[in-house]
């Protein structure tokens, strides 16, 4: 413990309050180092007990492994007992949180209300999306709309609510079609649905600076939107220019817009594989007027290996997905 009262002495020379110092007692991959764990989770329990603050890296003890969850969650439990101030882990990870709130109940004895608390909220939330994906594919705009509100109002995530249960529910429809288990009606149906789903997500999602100008339309020959619509309002949250050509759109009429409004981005959306092939008529249409952009091809049947073979800079299954692909474009040109 040397060098923490090297550090305290420090601290007092400088005058700097020793509430504010965190001590970081390292935690080593078990993989090579398995005996210093023990080490680590000990100057925890010291450091504590002379009223000090630590923080652990959870994942650094699994690195190298297979099933790092399990390794990150049973470092996290002994991490809690061993009075760890702050952890560092991934929120995302359901095995740690569980870990992080079960083990605080067990050996902290303060989170049993919230424990409880976050058990009905699993289940309400389980049911709320339940119930959203459900509206969706049976078409019932007020349940959708007012159970996208309760989720967001209830702490799940822009991101969650669209990547995990709108995007989902609108693939089931699309594959519905297909099969020919839907049919147009359905689709319009489910269609007015999800719009109504991304009106209510609008009054959600923060407003940035604008960054530049993205072109979005949906190919000729699909009169599926929906896709585009919430790709759109992605963009507009992150601080893009949108300009939305609609659906059922010809390459002629992209090849104007582009030219008109010379953006950094075109996103090309199509829901079914038949309308998929209008996407290489477009960018090979945009190369023949010497229109130099990035072609983004988004849906739920698309591949990196498609955007590749016909020329486009990438492919999105999603909004985030394409969200992600012009944030790595501008980074590259920085």
């Amino acid at each position: 413990m040397h060098n923490v009262k090297l550090a305290l002495s420090v601290a007092k020379k400088l005058k700097f309050p020793t509430d504010d110092l965190i001590f970081d007692p390292l935690v080593f991959p078990v993989a090579t180092e398995q005996k210093q764990v023990e080490s680590t989770l000990e100057t925890v329990s010291r450091l504590h007990r002379m009223g000090l603050k630590t923080i652990l890296g959870v994942s650094n003890i699994s690195y190298g492994l297979p099933d790092r969850s399990l390794l990150n969650a049973a470092l996290t439990t002994s991490a809690v007992k061993s009075n760890a101030t702050f952890l560092i882990l991934n929120p995302l990870d359901e095995q740690v949180m569980g870990a992080v709130n079960s083990s605080r109940v067990l050996f902290q004895r303060t989170e049993l209300t919230k424990f409880i608390e976050r058990f009905r909220a699993a289940k309400i939330n389980k049911k709320l999306a339940d119930d959203l994906m459900n509206a969706i594919v049976h078409g019932n705009v007020e349940i959708g709309a007012r159970r996208a509100k309760e989720s967001l109002d209830g702490g799940m995530s822009v991101q969650e609510l669209t990547e995990q249960h709108l995007a989902k529910a609108l693939e089931t429809v699309g594959e519905y079609y297909e099969q020919g288990k839907f049919f147009i009606p359905d689709l319009l149906k489910a269609a007015e649905v999800a719009q109504s789903i991304l009106n209510v997500i609008k009054l959600y999602m923060p407003k940035g600076a604008q960054r530049g100008k993205i072109v979005v339309a949906t190919v000729r020959g699909d009169i599926h939107d929906i896709g585009k619509n919430t790709a759109a309002m992605i963009f507009e949250s992150a601080g893009y220019e949108v300009v939305d050509l609609g659906k059922d759109v010809a390459a002629a009429t992209i090849v104007r817009a582009v030219r008109k409004f010379k953006p950094e981005f075109v996103g090309l959306s199509a829901l079914l594989t038949t309308t998929m092939p209008e996407m290489e008529n477009v960018v090979k249409a945009l190369m023949r007027a010497g229109l130099k952009t990035n072609v983004i091809i988004g849906g739920p049947n698309v591949s990196n290996g498609y955007a590749e073979q016909i020329g486009a800079f990438g492919a999105a299954r999603n909004a985030f997905e394409g969200l992600r692909l012009v944030k790595s474009k501008n980074r590259a040109t920085r």
